[in-house]
């Protein structure tokens, strides 16, 4: 909370995130413009579009509603105080537990969270055929790391609401 460099943070987060809209919301209007009519014939196999790739806009209306929510929720909800070894602080650990007892709540942070993996996985690829690591030779292996590296962020995210709900009276 006093760390000045929070601020910076914060900053920078919301500059990105906001040019990662516009600019997702530019590439979705341009490729609709690019082609007045829709295809003969979806291709199949290795070269067909994933379901992921289908839906980024679609997933990316729902993660902006699950930002908001989440900021709402844990940067302005209730500002439960505690004191550790003498220092007075937020006490996140209380407003996670009264958070994460809510079903619905947790229902609903499971399925963004699920979204979102989606959503970072196809991201996470993408920025590294973007670097130019898209030869043949390497794809299978540079999927495989995008696997890895969504299900451990994913997976760490996702358990936090699950084992408050269930483990944690």
């Amino acid at each position: 909370e006093s760390n000045p460099l929070l601020i910076v943070a914060e900053v920078g987060l919301v500059i990105f995130f906001g040019a990662h809209i516009v600019m997702g919301v530019l590439l979705s209007l341009k490729n609709r413009a690019a082609r007045s009519h829709g295809y003969a014939a979806y291709a199949k196999g290795p070269k067909a579009t994933t379901p992921v790739s289908k839906t980024l806009f679609y997933q990316g209306i729902v993660l902006t509603v699950f930002l908001v929510l989440h900021l709402i929720t844990f940067k302005f909800g209730p500002d439960y105080r505690v004191t550790y070894e003498g220092s007075e602080m937020r006490d996140l650990f209380r407003l996670m537990n009264e958070v994460f007892h809510q079903p619905g709540y947790v229902v609903w942070y499971v399925i963004a969270l699920s979204i979102l993996a989606g959503h970072l996985g196809h991201g996470f690829y993408s920025s590294l055929q973007t670097l130019g690591l898209n030869h043949p030779k390497y794809a299978s292996a540079l999927k495989k790391l995008s696997y890895v590296y969504t299900a451990i962020v994913s997976i760490g995210f996702i358990s936090q609401p699950i084992y408050i709900f269930f483990f944690n009276n």
